[in-house]
């Protein structure tokens, strides 16, 4: 097998721990009525709400460091452009649909922006380390 094939079967598998992961993160989410605190005098999340958002963070995180890693491949030609190309569409899809399922479930504004600067902040820090 070649080194492309090898890593063509690679990437699938990482694909697929990403879904399964991303299926218990949707199923987490449909059991957890509200993320945020219900006393109104404390502003932050509760403890089941952050655990998942750090289960979330945690997978993003992975998949922009493979984003990161399949741009480089792709700049340095080791990686044919239209798979690269094709794998980080693959990869960013896979990060709006959790994001875009979060936001959906919990509406409220008061959640909803806790959510954005949640992941934002971190999504800043992640850029920060490459």
């Amino acid at each position: 097998q070649s080194w492309f094939g090898k890593d063509r079967i690679q990437f699938s598998k990482m694909m697929e721990t990403f879904v399964i992961n991303q299926k218990k993160e949707i199923e987490d989410i449909s059991t957890i009525p509200t993320i945020m605190l219900s006393d109104g005098s404390q502003f932050g999340f509760s403890k089941k709400g952050l655990e998942l958002l750090e289960h979330v963070q945690e997978e993003i995180d992975r998949a922009h460091m493979i984003i990161i890693r399949t741009d480089y491949q792709d700049k340095i030609r080791s990686l044919q452009h239209p798979i690269a190309h094709q794998r980080i569409k693959r990869l960013e899809k896979h990060i709006n649909k959790i994001m875009k399922i979060m936001l959906d479930t919990y509406k409220d504004v008061r959640s909803n922006v806790a959510i954005q600067e949640y992941f934002q902040d971190h999504t800043d820090e992640l850029k920060f380390r490459k």
